[in-house]
């Protein structure tokens, strides 16, 4: 029978390997590995805060479906008024645009009207982002008030462009040429010029950021766009109503493909619903996530110092510890069973063409130099693990970075199961006894 003792050294030994490989030299790199109970079972700068990419997701996913609980839905109201309409947005971010077009057609405003908007937020960038991702569809404006996630299409067909509504104000320009068509964006001007030859059949050429969602939502409700924070609601049934899916949906459609707009919609949404947000809400709502983490998952001021809810931005923190404290709080709340099927499986998401034969639920993240994964090896059995891993300052190939996270997992499995081999029923009588705990172990909250 294999000691624990032995199995301890052994995973040591494993993961001091792989960290110390040649890929990860002058890197930053944070690891915490815990069992269920929160013993330390193998860690490395895991109280050293770094830059986390998407594993950002977790904190606003987390905030989110703790403040608000897996089944609120979110409803945009819209009245028909004399002037216009007038619109209630809490900040869905699945509003579409065939829903507006459609109560566009009801509505059939007069030219000029006014659309009326009381809306939870109106970030638009997010003021830690980088300026050279905007053009992008993962860098969208964040409005709550919006349409299609912040996102247009175009495409070509029979030499010719098939622009977006003309809603959205872009303004396009073929400029010719040779070649398979190209199209250089410019969002602060909402202008698109299109290179090359243009196609027969229909062929999408692109997907980009809209410089203004509510204003194109507006317009597809028929009418201009004025915002009203203060606005005084009708006193009656909205005409028409909005429903979005339930936060555990949300929170899937945002942490399995690591959407960005989604996410930044969770943590102001949700920040919007325990105190309005001022006209510059991201400090606000970063503080209130901050301090409803800390407290809920027994962290230590200072582990936490969040600038968005995506983790696109730069000058996000957060430690190793930290992540997977809120991972083991959401794993002891009523709805776990929901935020364990909203992380992404081996083969999911994400993990689409990774970790297809473990059994590992997870957030991927990836910016310049900053490749992390953190998630719950073995969720809700005996021989369960909580994983951070975290580089930053790693300038090597994003997909090499990936494969030394993977034989990580992969040894943290091949440990577990171990583990579980040497005696079952003792193994099991510890995880749900939790007053069976070695004097000698660390743990974490």
């Amino acid at each position: 029978m294999i000691s624990a003792i032995l199995l301890a050294a052994n995973l040591q030994a494993d993961l001091d390997s792989i960290l110390d490989s040649a890929p990860l030299k002058g890197a930053q790199v944070g690891l915490l590995v815990t069992d269920s109970q929160g013993r330390v079972l193998y860690e490395r700068d895991a109280e050293t805060r770094v830059i986390p990419a998407s594993n950002q997701k977790i904190l606003s996913t987390a905030y989110a479906i703790g403040v608000l609980g897996p089944e609120a839905t979110l409803q945009t109201r819209i009245w028909r008024t004399a002037d216009g309409a007038m619109v209630d947005a809490p900040g869905d971010p699945t509003l579409t645009s065939a829903d507006l077009s459609r109560i566009g057609g009801e509505l059939k405003l007069p030219a000029g009207s006014m659309v009326v908007a009381r809306q939870a937020f109106r970030a638009g960038t997010p003021p830690s982002w980088e300026w050279d991702d905007l053009p992008f569809t993962y860098a969208p404006q964040i409005t709550a008030l919006t349409v299609d996630q912040g996102v247009w299409s175009l495409a070509a067909e029979q030499g010719r462009l098939i622009p977006p509504p003309s809603a959205y104000g872009i303004k396009l320009q073929t400029r010719g040429g040779d070649g398979n068509p190209r199209v250089r964006y410019n969002p602060w001007l909402a202008k698109a010029d299109v290179f090359g030859r243009l196609p027969q059949a229909r062929t999408a050429l692109g997907r980009f950021a809209l410089p203004d969602p509510d204003i194109a939502a507006a317009g597809l409700l028929g009418g201009r766009l004025v915002n009203f924070p203060g606005a005084t609601l009708p006193n009656r049934a909205p005409d028409f109503t909005l429903t979005s899916p339930p936060i555990r949906l949300l929170i899937k459609s945002c942490l399995e493909p690591s959407d960005n707009q989604i996410a930044e919609h969770l943590m102001l949404l949700t920040a919007a619903r325990q105190a309005p947000l001022p006209n510059e809400p991201y400090g606000d709502a970063a503080e209130r996530m901050n301090a409803f983490l800390t407290q809920a998952a027994g962290l230590e001021a200072g582990d936490l110092r969040p600038r968005d809810g995506s983790g696109l931005s730069r000058q996000n923190l957060l430690t190793p510890r930290s992540v997977v404290a809120i991972l083991r709080w959401t794993q002891n709340q009523p709805w776990a069973a929901e935020y364990r099927e909203a992380l992404a499986a081996g083969g999911e998401g994400t993990l689409r063409n990774r970790l297809r034969t473990g059994n590992f639920i997870g957030k991927t993240g990836t910016i310049n130099a900053v490749s992390s994964l953190s998630g719950i090896l073995n969720p809700g059995l005996p021989n369960e693990r909580y994983v951070s891993i975290i580089f930053n300052s790693a300038p090597g190939p994003s997909a090499a970075l990936r494969q030394i996270q993977d034989r990580i997992v992969e040894a943290i499995a091949q440990d577990a199961a171990d583990e579980l081999s040497t005696n079952p029923a003792v193994e099991a009588s510890r995880h749900a006894d939790p007053s069976h705990r070695p004097a000698d172990v660390r743990r974490i909250p």
